[in-house]
């Protein structure tokens, strides 16, 4: 079949039987050469390949659809207020051969545990400690806290760490190069 019987058989009303039989014969006059009869590519190409010009039409069409559009960012972010504040601390010492944590909140959202994770100069993590923090009404009433790595740890040379969460985010980490 060539360029010629293509156009009269679309000018007569498409004498094809379906679109399949007019995408095969198109197919095989754009290639300029018969690979195999239509027959055989009917029954064995056509189907393969109207698939998947389906699914890329299909798959165009959803990119553009904004119900499958998901947002990085939400149309209103909530976002928490800062109100956790730690004044300037002591943060880490030694006293008297043993590593200590001096803290000082001075306000807090609501109550909660304030936790702390002690860091080895591996930085393996070797142990932690936590305080409930209550909510006070005076503005001025800092909360001093103090917290010492357990006598069960190796307290060896390096560089050691506390990481002082709460309510699961980090809020300060702390270091101290002991030698």
């Amino acid at each position: 079949m060539n360029l010629k019987a293509v156009k009269y058989q679309v000018k007569n009303k498409f004498n094809y039987f379906s679109v399949m039989d007019l995408f095969v014969d198109v197919l095989a006059m754009l290639s300029c050469r018969r690979l195999v009869s239509t027959k055989l590519v009917q029954l064995k190409f056509a189907p393969v390949l109207i698939n998947a010009i389906v699914l890329s039409a299909l798959l165009l069409l959803s990119t553009s659809c904004t119900f499958m559009y998901v947002p990085l960012i939400p149309a209103n972010p909530q976002v928490r207020e800062a109100r956790f504040l730690m004044s300037e601390s002591k943060g880490l010492s030694v006293q008297e051969g043993q590593l200590r944590l001096d803290v000082t909140i001075k306000e807090i959202p609501e109550s909660n545990w304030l936790a702390v994770q002690w860091f080895s100069p591996l930085s393996k993590e070797v142990a932690s400690d936590s305080e409930w923090l209550e909510v006070t009404d005076d503005i001025d009433n800092a909360q001093d806290l103090r917290f010492d790595l357990p006598s069960t740890v190796n307290f060896t040379e390096g560089y050691w760490r506390a990481v002082v969460s709460y309510q699961g985010d980090v809020i300060r980490q702390f270091g101290l190069d002991y030698s």
